[in-house]
C-alpha cells in the first residue's frame, strides 16, 4: 500500500517548483491588478470632484450675473475655462463670455472665446451653437468672408443645418450677393420645421434678398 504522505510531500515538491518559476509573476500580477483598480478609482474620484467644482463654479457665474455682476461672473467664467477645461461647463463658460464680450463690443474677444469653445467642447451641440455664433460675430466685425469656409468644413449639421444656413446667408447679404443670399435663406427655410416659429423671420429674410 502506498504511503500517502509520499504523494503529498510529492506534491509539495512540485508546488515549490511551481513557485520558484511562476510566483514573481504571480506577485507582480496581483500587484499590476490591484494598482489598476486604486489607480481608476483615484482617477474616477478625481474626474468627479473636478466635475462638482466646475459646477459649482459654472452655478457661481450664473448667480454673479443674475444679481448684475458680470466682472465677477466673467471671473469665474475665466476660471472654469484655464482651469477645468475638460469639463462641459468650461465650454459653456465661453458661450456665456462670448455673449457678454459682444454685449461689451469687444468682438476679438467674442471671437476668441467662440474659436476656443469650437475646439474644446465635449459635445456637439455645443460645437454646433459656439460655430454658428462665431460666424455672426464674423459678419459683425466685417470678416463675414470667412463665414462660408467656416461652416464648409462642417459635414453634419444635424439639427442645426437651418441655423447655419441663415447666417451663411447672412455673410452673403453683408457681402452684397443677394441672389445667392437668396439661395441660401431658401435652403435654411427648407431644413427649418414647418411648426417653427421661426419661420417668418426667415421668410422676411429671403424676402428682402430677393427685393434686391
Amino acid at each position: 500500500m502506498t504511503d500517502p504522505h509520499v504523494h503529498e510531500d510529492e506534491q509539495v515538491e512540485r508546488l515549490k517548483e511551481w513557485w520558484k518559476r511562476n510566483g514573481v509573476s504571480v506577485i507582480a500580477g496581483a500587484v499590476i491588478g490591484i494598482g489598476a483598480v486604486v489607480g481608476w478609482n483615484l482617477w474616477t474620484s478625481h474626474q468627479e470632484t473636478k466635475s462638482e467644482t466646475a459646477s459649482g463654479l459654472y452655478e457661481e457665474m450664473m448667480i454673479q450675473e443674475g444679481t448684475g455682476n458680470p466682472t465677477a461672473a466673467a471671473d469665474f467664467g475665466g476660471q472654469l475655462m484655464d482651469d477645468y477645461p475638460g469639463t462641459p461647463y468650461a465650454a459653456k463658460a465661453a458661450l456665456f463670455l462670448a455673449r457678454l464680450s459682444v454685449e461689451g463690443k469687444d468682438l476679438a474677444s467674442a471671437r476668441s472665446q467662440l474659436e476656443w469653445a469650437v475646439e474644446n467642447a465635449k459635445d456637439a451641440a455645443t460645437v454646433h451653437t459656439a460655430r454658428v455664433r462665431l460666424g455672426s460675430v464674423l459678419i459683425a466685425d466685417g470678416k463675414h468672408s470667412e463665414v462660408p469656409a467656416l461652416f464648409s468644413a462642417v459635414t453634419d449639421m444635424g439639427s442645426f443645418e437651418s441655423r447655419y444656413k441663415e447666417v451663411e446667408g447672412d455673410s452673403w447679404v453683408a457681402a452684397g450677393d443677394f441672389a445667392r443670399a437668396s439661395s441660401i435663406y431658401q435652403e435654411s427655410l427648407d431644413a427649418l420645421s414647418q411648426n417653427s416659429g421661426y419661420r417668418n423671420l426667415l421668410q422676411l429674410k429671403l424676402s428682402d434678398a430677393q427685393a434686391n
